[in-house]
């Protein structure tokens, strides 16, 4: 049976209001699942979108982009 796109956003979590847009449902689906491996204690929504946005913020302080990781320019 294929997965319907509404079947896939039921599982993707709910981003905090201030979320930049460049950070997707994906994204902090994706980090979540690779962290929580790590943590003592389950990754929240919260927690992944502020890791993604320290990343963030470690690529500017090198001068680096998102398109020098292989991403798309916000």
């Amino acid at each position: 049976m294929a997965t319907t796109n509404a079947t896939k956003d039921r599982h993707l979590p709910r981003l905090p209001t201030e979320t930049p847009a460049w950070i997707t449902p994906e994204l902090v689906q994706h980090t979540m699942r690779l962290w929580s491996r790590y943590e003592p204690r389950p990754v929240t929504s919260e927690d992944a979108v502020e890791m993604i946005l320290h990343v963030g913020e470690l690529f500017e302080a090198l001068g680096l982009t998102s398109a020098d990781a292989g991403g798309v320019q916000p």
